[in-house]
């Protein structure tokens, strides 16, 4: 148990850099509290969302190691898997743009979308639909971030199913969240405080959407080579 800990503390704060370059943005956004939200609700933000996140590499390192190294290498994802999720996740993360670029549209899409659907009113906008739907909450923010297509994490499930047992693999997982999210609690804390900044939340906006645009690309020399396609030089 202390070895899993150990080694996943160790590969998180190695991964720390990778993690608030990638995660930071989510982090930052996750924490910016909602109009007329009270202040406990928007001092536990942050926190809510790290826990989130930490019960979700939890629950993925208990499951490693169930299946132990050999099972989840044998188990990665297929290309096209992959970019399945990863097409999923770039709609959330532009849907996370949106909302921060064109709050008052968001908070009005999202008021009437949700009328809508609470009295079953007849043809809703997709948008309509979508906004009201979207998750606000940080716990669920959090849990969501731990499923983005990511190397680092991948590398901490296979320590974690080599670990040997369900509850080192959750050991090791939790390691390796609670010292990569020490950077992103510096994110976390910068989204707190400046939620109120046009200017802020239209350059996290912007982030967003590159990291959106980032996703779909990721996928895409993978899915060439599937379909017999050589990779372009580019894909390296």
């Amino acid at each position: 148990m202390i070895a899993a800990l150990l080694a996943g503390l160790a590969l998180g704060a190695v991964s720390a850099p990778h993690c608030l370059g990638m995660c930071g943005p989510l982090a930052a956004f996750a924490a910016m509290p909602p109009r007329g939200a009270t202040t406990s609700a928007r001092a536990s933000r942050p926190l809510r969302w790290q826990l989130g996140r930490l019960a979700a590499y939890a629950t993925l390192g208990a499951g490693a190691g169930a299946m132990g190294a050999q099972a989840l290498r044998a188990l990665a994802p297929s290309s096209w898997a992959g970019a399945a999720l990863s097409f999923t996740l770039a709609a959330a993360l532009l849907l996370s743009a949106v909302r921060l670029w064109a709050p008052r549209w968001w908070a009005r899409t999202a008021d009437v979308g949700a009328a809508r659907l609470t009295r079953g009113r007849a043809n809703p906008s997709l948008t309509s639909r979508l906004v009201a739907r979207a998750p606000r909450e940080p716990f669920v923010l959090g849990a969501i971030t731990a499923l983005l297509p990511c190397g680092a994490s991948w590398s901490a499930l296979i320590v974690a199913a080599g670990a040997g047992s369900i509850a080192a693999g959750a050991i090791a997982m939790i390691g390796f969240a609670s010292a990569s999210g020490a950077a992103l609690a510096f994110a976390g804390a910068i989204g707190a405080r400046t939620a109120s900044s046009v200017t802020f939340r239209r350059s996290l906006a912007a982030v967003l959407a590159v990291g959106a645009l980032i996703t779909v690309l990721r996928p895409l020399p993978s899915l060439r080579a599937d379909v017999g396609e050589p990779p372009s030089c580019h894909a390296h």
